[in-house]
């Protein structure tokens, strides 16, 4: 076997660590998040929001955060953004659990009343309709306000209760166990358990070590994806 057959080889091998590493991450989160909350990731209970033995305090969505319900219409419109259009947060755009404006619809500035539902940076965005409903993702800090579709409603925790990112974490989870609602009064009736700040912000430091982690493997996989194609085209050259 010639060293680039042996290459080849070694890059598949590495990429399907890299994928199989990210896979354990994603289940350790989850796994970890329902050890915070006490209660198992396999079970699906849409009704009740886990809780540790009463432990921490319960409370609904609404009570911890202003929710706003987009009333845009936006499914017709062309996709990902183009030169003066203004973005509007549609399901599409938080289907992979991360803010996407290349998911995002576009309109005419023209289109945008005033007063139309917005989500600022750092709101956290949901899915209430489309093939992920439930899903959701942080508005990046650095990012301007978006106009939020039909489909979709902004999260803003109240800071002085609920900190932005553990809320994030808690309704990836629900997400992700089959828990997330996705109607307006379901979502503002979700019950989200509500431990004291410090250990909230613990929770979110752990999390996020993890979701680097996961990001870290992507990249790797990327780069070895990227490596395979230099070397599949090195081969076709030299075979003339």
């Amino acid at each position: 076997m010639d060293a680039g057959t042996r290459l080849t080889k070694r890059i598949g091998e590495a990429a399907g660590a890299a994928r199989e590493i990210f896979e354990l991450i994603r289940r350790h989160k989850t796994e970890v998040m329902a050890r915070f909350l006490g209660t198992s990731p396999d079970v699906t209970d849409p009704a009740h929001a886990p809780a540790r033995d009463g432990k921490w305090p319960v409370f609904p969505l609404r009570e911890i955060s202003l929710i706003v319900h987009g009333d845009l219409r936006a499914e017709d419109d062309r996709r990902g953004p183009a030169p003066g259009s203004v973005l509007i947060a549609v399901p599409s755009c938080v289907s992979s659990l991360r803010f996407s404006d290349d998911a995002c619809a576009t309109v005419d500035p023209s289109h945008i009343a005033p007063g139309t539902p917005r989500a600022e940076a750092g709101d956290i965005v949901v899915a209430c309709a489309g093939d992920h409903p439930g899903a959701s993702a942080i508005l990046p800090l650095d990012h301007a306000p978006i106009a939020l579709g039909s489909g979709c409603a902004a999260v803003r925790a109240d800071g002085g209760r609920c900190d932005q990112f553990y809320l994030l974490n808690v309704l990836h989870f629900f997400h992700t166990t089959g828990r997330m609602p996705s109607t307006r009064d379901d979502l503002a009736s979700l019950r989200v358990p509500l431990p004291p700040h410090d250990e909230q912000r613990r929770i979110t430091h752990y999390l996020l070590e993890l979701s680097g982690g996961m990001v870290a493997q992507e990249r790797h996989e990327d780069s070895l994806a990227r490596l395979a194609a230099l070397v599949r085209d090195a081969e076709a050259v030299l075979r003339g």
